[in-house]
């Protein structure tokens, strides 16, 4: 949404709590393009739960002086594939009434590489795994691969 800002030139509204999990970042340049009222401004932050085309309807209608369309995008990693993440023209929009929306590819995991990488640069003295780890055979195997990259 940063970027959305920078490139239609208008400032964020997002609800008093999460403007201020906002303000919590210490950007100067996210937190003085701010502001407290959805009138100010076309371009809305919301949870990701209000990303459904009923509650998006509503919404619109609480500013239908204002607005008359809804676009939406809806970071998810459910619908990232290898196919999509080279041909994101692939990526097709969904529309129900006045309310569209796109669903944005991303994962929020780390790639094993990353994860190597970042284990290596910050060296810590010990990686407690949280996936993989069903039975003692995959827990002794990610230590193992653990202990290879603090070697290295």
């Amino acid at each position: 949404f940063r970027a959305i800002s920078k490139a239609l030139g208008v400032k964020i509204y997002a609800n008093t709590s999460r403007r201020r999990i906002l303000q919590s970042f210490g950007w100067p340049e996210l937190s003085g393009n701010l502001c407290s009222h959805g009138k100010d401004t076309l371009l809305h932050v919301l949870p990701i739960s209000s990303l459904r085309f009923e509650v998006l309807d509503h919404y619109c209608k609480t500013y239908m002086n204002q607005y008359t369309a809804v676009l939406a995008f809806r970071p998810t990693g459910w619908t990232y594939s290898e196919a999509i993440g080279s041909h994101l023209d692939l990526i097709k929009p969904r529309s129900r009434g006045i309310v569209t929306i796109y669903g944005v590819p991303y994962s929020e995991h780390s790639s094993f590489t990353e994860l190597q990488e970042f284990v290596q640069f910050l060296r810590p003295d010990k990686i407690i795994p949280t996936v993989n780890i069903g039975n003692a055979a995959n827990r002794d195997k990610m230590q193992s691969h653990f202990r290879g990259w603090l070697k290295g």
